[in-house]
């Protein structure tokens, strides 16, 4: 648990462009989440940065932080929140959708243009969800921070679940063995998304983001690839000793899941006995440098 949290932020941007501005949402989050800002800058460039720097220390619990290095064979493997709902909201955002509207045009990434777009209709539903967890996340910091007392290894899920998964494998130095019934019940929630985009770009994906597995058509497809190794879902991974089920604070805010189970052998990522490769997110590798 950390206590004593703050944060320094440091915001640049043109002159006249109406960008920096600090609102009354950004302290209301932060003293959800026991945050103080303690100080900051503010500059002028030619493109708009915001740089935030959080600060803090452990509670003295008498426990050492939780690491990636702790998982045992035999222990089970959490989910705490969504997976694969942020990059399938950027795909639609890429896309042209917008909350409450959609687009009827021809999206053009490199002039940034979008075409004239239409009133909602019942085809966009499905997007909403997706959209709104790209544009603004809610971790729920509570819900981890309890399971902390339990865990044995923890992460969260920023760069994909088998980028971050693999983590805790090669940290460990354990085989993290991905349930398919599990993995099957996460791609569902988002089949009615993939669909929708699925509609506009089956042949790309087709040939471009094939991520294993026995399927057909797009839609399947971009499903997979977003639960497996899609970023930005601020979630958590929690590994746990068997017999300890997690339960949801505040309400039954975070859903924790059952995944998969921790098993000796090559470290790593494991589904039906395949090895998975990594295709999320990589601050040091320039082929996945973006999301």
């Amino acid at each position: 648990e950390c206590r004593r949290a703050g944060a320094s932020v440091a915001s640049a941007a043109k002159l006249d462009s109406g960008d920096m501005v600090c609102d009354s949402d950004s302290d209301s989050d932060c003293e959800a989440n026991t945050i103080r800002i303690f100080g900051g800058d503010l500059s002028r460039s030619s493109l708009l940065t915001v740089s935030i720097t959080a600060l803090g220390e452990i509670a003295s619990t008498g426990r050492p932080p939780v690491r990636r290095s702790g998982a045992r064979p035999g222990d089970k493997i959490w989910l705490g929140g969504r997976v694969g709902y942020a990059a399938a909201g950027l795909e639609a955002l890429l896309g042209g959708y917008r909350l409450g509207i959609h687009q009827t045009g021809t999206h053009l990434l490199g002039a940034h243009h979008l075409e004239a777009m239409e009133p909602e209709t019942e085809t966009c539903d499905p997007l909403e969800a997706v959209i709104a967890e790209q544009l603004s996340p809610q971790p729920n910091y509570l819900a981890g921070i309890q399971l902390a007392k339990h865990a044995t290894a923890m992460i969260d899920v920023s760069d994909g679940l088998v980028h971050d998964l693999g983590h805790i494998a090669q940290a460990s130095q354990v085989v993290c063995d991905l349930d398919p019934n599990a993995l099957a019940g996460l791609e569902r929630e988002l089949h009615p998304v993939a669909r929708v985009l699925a509609q506009r770009a089956e042949t790309t994906w087709q040939t471009q983001h094939a991520s294993g597995g026995q399927y057909h058509g797009a839609e399947y497809q971009m499903a997979r690839h977003w639960v497996l190794h899609g970023g930005e879902d601020h979630g958590f991974l929690a590994v746990l000793p068997p017999g300890i089920v997690p339960s949801s604070p505040g309400g039954g805010i975070l859903e924790w899941r059952c995944l998969g189970a921790v098993t000796s052998g090559e470290p790593g990522v494991y589904l039906t006995g395949e090895k998975l490769l990594s295709h999320g997110f990589s601050h040091f590798n320039t082929a996945t440098s973006g999301k």
